[in-house]
């Protein structure tokens, strides 16, 4: 079995937003020659969620503190 091993010499993709999106990876360069590959796809839905909100981490509440803290006591000393 021999394994394929190249390296893409044009990767191209056209508007996302469009009715038909096509995607062409073009390899060029090989003991074989070159030969383009073409792959097409029809978007007939795209659904968009809202997306809800993440807590903050405890963490950050624990630095937060932290830095109250040193300011606190760096204005004890002057």
């Amino acid at each position: 079995m021999n394994a394929l091993v190249a390296d893409f010499s044009t990767l191209t993709a056209n508007d996302p937003f469009a009715d038909n999106v096509g995607l062409r990876i073009f390899f060029s360069d090989q003991a074989w020659g070159s030969f383009p590959v073409t792959a097409t796809a029809d978007i007939s839905s795209l659904t968009l969620t809202q997306v809800s909100a993440v807590p903050v981490p405890a963490a950050v509440w624990l630095f937060a503190s932290g830095l109250a803290g040193l300011a606190g006591f760096a204005r004890r000393k002057v």
